[in-house]
């Protein structure tokens, strides 16, 4: 008694013929940034934050550090390439720092001036800044969108396209002897 293979009864056409790859800058990775910026405006915005008079018209202190913060670690990772050993190190260095201060204010209790110093920070922004801030985001983002729609590469099985302009400019690679090595150089960046 013969045993019969068993039958593929996927469908080849649903397989890909090619595969297209849309490059996209490094601005896509503020993205923290305007969704805190959207978080700061809708709460601002029902809070009644941003009037024309009185202690309103400034804004919500809390928010306005908060966003500022998520700015600031924004543009860290925007601006520095953190790779696997940088980044374990920054991670170790800012519990060393944190473990230290901790040991120091109890031996030495200078958490006082540290927490006037923190408190004595006050961001205020009213809800328009917010609105206007997060609104450019949002037309850079669409506008980056469009954009990858006329740069991309197409890859299959014999060539590499590379569409490009708003023309249609095209180069062709052939994949012959081609190798790839990919490398992810900023660990901040992965994550985001």
């Amino acid at each position: 008694m013969t045993e019969t293979p068993p039958v593929d009864l996927k469908d080849q056409s649903d397989t890909p013929t090619s595969v297209i790859i849309r490059p996209w800058p490094k601005v896509v990775f503020l993205y923290p940034t305007l969704l805190m910026g959207l978080v700061c405006w809708i709460v601002q915005m029902i809070q009644g934050y941003g009037s024309d008079e009185g202690p309103e018209a400034l804004g919500n202190s809390t928010l306005g550090s908060l966003y500022v913060l998520v700015f600031c670690l924004n543009m860290l990772i925007f601006a520095f390439d953190f790779s696997r050993v940088k980044s374990v190190t920054l991670v170790v260095a800012i519990v060393a720092i944190v473990l230290g201060l901790g040991w120091a204010s109890e031996s030495f209790d200078f958490s006082n001036p540290l927490r006037g110093l923190l408190n004595g920070i006050d961001v205020q922004m009213n809800n328009q800044f917010y609105g206007l801030i997060s609104g450019f985001y949002v037309i850079v983002m669409v506008i980056m969108l469009i954009n990858t729609r006329f740069n991309y590469f197409e890859m299959n099985h014999r060539e590499i396209i590379h569409h490009q302009g708003y023309l249609g400019d095209i180069n062709r690679l052939p994949t012959t002897g081609l190798r790839l090595h990919k490398e992810i150089s900023d660990i901040f960046e992965f994550v985001l």
